[in-house]
């Protein structure tokens, strides 16, 4: 499952960079998030991590959520 991620963030990356019109990938592929010649050029922009803590706290509230409807005792 972890490489079909990581391929999709890839691929969507690609898209992004080929694509004007898909600019708006960009958001959704880690690969863009940190990218040395624009960090280099411009500073590193604020809403890369914005975007992280938003994916970092969605994706908690749904482990959390998933877990508890497992068939566990604890």
């Amino acid at each position: 499952a972890s490489s079909g991620v990581l391929l999709t963030m890839f691929m969507l990356s690609i898209i992004a960079d080929i694509s004007e019109k898909a600019d708006f990938l960009k958001y959704f592929s880690f690969f863009e998030f940190f990218d040395a010649r624009l960090i280099l050029k411009e500073g590193y922009p604020f809403t890369y991590p914005i975007i992280s803590v938003l994916f970092v706290v969605v994706f908690i509230c749904l482990t959390y959520i998933f877990y508890k409807k497992r068939d566990m005792r604890m």
